[in-house]
């Protein structure tokens, strides 16, 4: 969320806006929430759409373990959980 936000600025600075608006969907509307309350004179507004909350977000302890083992050491569980997600449309290669 830091270095996406980070990024961000330094792309407005660049095109040289003092002001602009925001949007974003899913993990990106966790950005642009973090970006407007770090930045509220120059986020003029924003769009969050589906968005996980800037203040972050718990779940049962069973979920955070299964996401937790995915992210760490579970190829299994995440190939499962990424064909789910895509409707088995990608080879294990991907």
């Amino acid at each position: 969320v830091e270095e996406a936000g980070s990024d961000t600025l330094k792309l407005v600075d660049f095109l040289g806006w003092d002001t602009f608006h925001r949007m974003g969907h899913s993990m990106s509307g966790m950005v642009v929430q973090k970006m407007a309350l770090d930045n509220p004179v120059r986020v003029k507004s924003l769009i969050a759409i589906t968005s996980v909350p800037a203040c972050g977000t718990s779940g049962p302890k069973e979920i955070m373990n299964y996401f937790a083992d995915m992210a760490v050491d579970n190829d299994k569980t995440a190939i499962e959980f990424v064909n789910r997600l895509t409707g088995n449309r990608y080879t294990s290669s991907f």
